[in-house]
């Protein structure tokens, strides 16, 4: 039993060590290495220090909607939006969330919100453009996507969802032009890669289909560095 209670001690000790700034950077970190477990146990120590935090609860949301965990992100979501009510990436992640539900008219809703609140931020355009496409009201899509450019000329993102919006329509040239500048924009992004292979595989070009799989794969294997392990 004494034996337990100092095995106890020093991990309780360990867990507590960090800082709180030290746990949400390590939240953060953890979610971009694709461990949002990790991160939702990160922000929740944040969260137990600074518990209104809009900031924090909604990180601790988009990790939690990376885990498919749809309920305790809205949850997060809300408490972001209560204690901030004019916290545009709050709403931003809870129009995605809805989006996932099935609740399109309140994900529309959200990420015109989210627009309103910072028209300088790309992700709801993106969102709802790719929502818009979904649907194939395609000329409301490229219309919300030439917004999303406009705003961030340099964001590969907006260009890869484009391509892809082209694609649906079935415009093989803007589509693929679209997806090169994704690729020219974001070099390091595997995303862009597997998109763009995902087009060339689809369109029988399959040497350029596995040349694009082949460097996204590497992409992914140099950017895995380990991080820390949670004390």
């Amino acid at each position: 039993m004494k034996k337990f209670l100092i095995i106890f001690l020093f991990i309780s000790v360990k867990l507590f060590s960090q800082t709180p700034e030290e746990s949400l950077k390590l939240g953060d970190e953890s979610f971009v290495a694709g461990k949002p477990a990790d991160a939702v146990e990160y922000y929740t120590q944040y969260i137990k220090i600074y518990k209104d935090s809009s900031n924090a609860y909604t990180s601790r949301a988009n990790a939690y909607t990376m885990m498919k965990n749809y309920k305790d992100a809205l949850v997060d979501f809300n408490t972001a939006i209560y204690f901030n009510p004019d916290y545009a990436r709050a709403y931003s992640g809870r129009g995605t969330v809805y989006y996932f539900i099935g609740n399109t008219a309140e994900a529309v809703n959200d990420l015109k919100k989210s627009i309103e609140l910072n028209p300088e931020s790309g992700n709801p355009y993106q969102t709802l453009a790719s929502i818009y496409a979904a649907e194939e009201n395609f000329s409301e899509a490229l219309s919300v996507i030439d917004k999303s450019i406009e705003v961030n000329p340099f964001d590969a993102e907006g260009y890869r969802v484009k391509g892809t919006i082209y694609y649906y329509m079935k415009d093989t040239l803007n589509a693929l032009a679209n997806l090169d500048k994704a690729v020219e924009l974001g070099p390091g992004n595997s995303k862009n890669y597997t998109t763009r292979g995902a087009f060339y595989k689809d369109i029988n070009q399959l040497s350029k289909a596995l040349n694009d799989y082949d460097k996204a794969i590497e992409i992914n294997q140099m950017t895995q560095k380990p991080l820390p392990e949670k004390e």
